[in-house]
C-alpha cells in the first residue's frame, strides 16, 4: 500500500492517504503546463461510522504559490435522469436490431450457450470499468496497457502453441486480421477505454457500448453491401436515441429532487 500512496496521515483512527503522480501525456512544458494526478485513498480503522461531508484542499507549488480547494464531500457516480431513460431505449432497440425486427424470434430460437458466454463477457467488462474507477491506480493509461498486454501475451501464448499448425499459419490472408486485433483491438481499443473511464466514469462509458450492434450493422452495410432495411434504421435509431438522452441529460436524480446542481465528483 505504501508503495503506492507515500503519504499517510492519521487522525481519530481515520487514515488519509495521498499518491501524487506526473502526468506526462497530458503536459505541455513549453506552455508552462504541467498536470498532475492526485490519488487519495480514506480509511476508517475505527469503531465508530463516520461521512465525508465536505473537501478541503491546501495546495502549494514550487513557487509557493498556493491555492485552496473546496467543496462537497466525495459523492461517488449517480444516477442520472438521461440513463434512467436512455438505458431502456437504446435496450429496446438492440433487441429489435438484434431480431431484425422479429422479436418473437428470439423467444423462437431460444436461449443458446453462446448467449451465456456473451453475457458473461458483458458482465465481466462492466465489472473492469467499474474497478477502473473504484481502483484508480496511479499510473498511466499507456502502463496499464502495456501490463495488459503482457498479461494476455502470457495466457494465450500456450494456447496459441496447443492450436494445429494449419490454423496458426502467418500468410497474406491472416496477417491483416492479427494486425488488426494485435495493435487496434489489443491496444488502441484499452487504452481508449481506460481513458474514457478515467474521464467520464464507468457509467456514462457503458452507454456507448450500445452503439457497437448500431456500428457493426452500418459497417455491414457499407463494406459487405449489405441492404438497409426497416429494422436497420428502427432499431439503430433508437440506439442512438438513448445515447444521446443519456448525454442531453446528465444531472444526477438526487440533486434534481433537491434543487441542486450536479454533483462534484472525485
Amino acid at each position: 500500500m505504501k508503495a503506492l500512496f507515500s503519504q499517510e496521515e492519521i487522525t481519530r483512527d481515520i487514515v488519509v492517504r495521498v499518491s501524487v503522480s506526473y502526468l506526462p501525456e497530458q503536459s505541455e512544458p513549453d506552455r508552462g503546463r504541467w498536470f498532475w494526478a492526485y490519488h487519495i485513498r480514506i480509511e476508517n480503522q475505527s469503531h465508530q461510522t463516520v461521512q465525508l461531508l465536505t473537501r478541503h484542499w491546501i495546495i502549494t507549488d514550487a513557487t509557493g504559490r498556493q491555492q485552496e480547494v473546496k467543496g462537497e464531500g466525495v459523492v461517488g457516480e449517480q444516477p442520472t435522469l438521461g440513463m434512467i431513460c436512455g438505458a431502456p431505449l437504446s435496450f429496446a432497440g438492440l433487441v429489435y436490431l438484434v431480431s431484425g425486427g422479429d422479436l418473437s424470434s428470439l423467444l423462437q430460437n431460444g436461449v443458446h450457450a453462446g448467449d451465456a458466454l456473451m453475457l458473461l463477457a458483458a458482465i465481466v467488462y462492466a465489472l473492469y470499468g467499474v474497478l477502473l474507477k473504484r481502483w484508480n491506480l496511479p499510473i498511466t493509461g499507456w502502463q496499464s496497457t502495456y501490463m495488459q498486454a503482457l498479461c494476455a501475451l502470457a495466457v494465450m501464448f500456450p494456447a496459441f502453441l496447443a492450436t494445429p499448425a494449419p490454423l496458426r499459419q502467418v500468410n497474406a490472408a491472416t496477417l491483416p486480421l492479427i494486425i488488426y486485433a494485435g495493435a487496434l483491438a489489443s491496444v488502441v481499443l484499452p487504452f481508449l477505454w481506460i481513458r474514457g473511464v478515467a474521464q467520464l466514469g464507468p457509467n456514462r462509458c457503458a452507454i456507448f457500448m450500445n452503439l457497437l450492434p448500431v456500428l457493426t450493422a452500418a459497417a455491414a452495410i457499407v463494406m459487405l453491401g449489405e441492404p438497409v432495411k426497416p429494422f436497420h434504421v428502427i432499431g439503430g435509431g433508437l440506439a442512438l436515441l438513448g445515447v444521446a438522452c443519456a448525454q442531453a441529460f446528465p444531472r444526477p436524480l438526487r440533486a434534481a429532487r433537491q434543487g441542486l446542481g450536479p454533483l462534484g465528483h472525485s
